[in-house]
């Protein structure tokens, strides 16, 4: 017996050390739905003011002149989009796929949305780097950019960000928008192709379409709720938008950046949110 403690000693150094840096305590003032975005920090550029006021009026005349999208015709929308992409693309089944999937079970608990069933599939495209989701929480990643992704917190954030589109029902207003432009075609006697429909051309506008900038601002927030809540480092997710912002010459980055807020702003939006959330 006068060994055991000795013994204790033993293994416990030969138990795998944590790192000794202490967790950074995060009290967000929001979950995943986010109400109000801080236009002043977050809207810096000229450009980006702009592009909200249209913002504001585009979300006004959808909410006056479009129902909102019913719970099951988000989910219709999303297993139609689905079954597209699994006709123009192949699907990776591998180490890389399930190392989402994984983030993604461990974000599910801290959703508020819980009709939406979140799963994640990787996309093999390795000239366009890009996430992306659909209606009834569909989200979409390609080879390209899984392979510039050098973490599991980048990875984290990076899914909680797709996760708060559907989360602030972003992907349904979208949804709302299209009804609008079909309804306008349909009075007209136009034709007017669904995001849904058999064309690979449809798919890909789908893929690059952009939200508008307060609400892209709204899912980073929720990227990194959820990258905290889901036990990952939100402050080392935000080196892949430094990455991004150093590498954004780079033709193939082109349609990432054309579909998302500039990378210091957004970059300089996400750390604010941190500082001020930092207990």
């Amino acid at each position: 017996m006068k060994y055991l403690p000795f013994l204790f000693l033993f293994f416990a150094a030969c138990l795998p050390s944590n790192n000794n840096t202490p967790r950074v305590v995060y009290e967000f003032p929001e979950q995943t739905v986010i109400s109000n975005i801080d236009k002043d920090a977050c809207l810096q550029k000229t450009s980006s003011k702009f592009i909200a006021k249209g913002s504001q009026l585009d979300e006004s005349l959808l909410d006056s002149f479009s129902d909102e999208i019913p719970i099951n015709k988000e989910k219709e929308k999303g297993r139609d989009f689905f079954d597209e992409i699994k006709k123009e693309f192949t699907l990776i089944n591998d180490q890389r796929s399930q190392t989402l999937e994984r983030i993604v079970e461990r974000m599910r608990p801290y959703t508020k949305r819980k009709q939406l069933q979140y799963r994640i599939f990787l996309i093999e495209n390795d000239k366009i780097a890009n996430a992306w989701t659909h209606a009834g929480g569909y989200i979409y990643m390609t080879t390209r950019l899984m392979d510039f992704v050098e973490s599991e917190d980048e990875l984290a954030v990076i899914i909680g960000h797709e996760i708060g589109h559907n989360e602030n029902k972003h992907v349904a207003k979208h949804l709302q928008r299209a009804n609008i432009v079909k309804g306008i075609g349909d009075f007209f006697g136009l034709e007017v192709e669904d995001e849904t429909s058999e064309s690979i051309g449809a798919i890909f506008s789908m893929i690059l379409t952009p939200y508008n900038q307060p609400q892209e601002h709204e899912s980073d927030r929720a990227g990194l709720y959820l990258a905290y809540k889901a036990g990952y480092d939100p402050e080392k997710g935000l080196d892949f938008f430094d990455r991004i912002n150093r590498h954004q010459s780079e033709g193939w980055l082109n349609d990432f950046l054309t579909s998302h807020p500039h990378p210091e702003e957004r970059i300089s939006c996400m750390k604010g949110y941190l500082d001020s959330s930092r207990k």
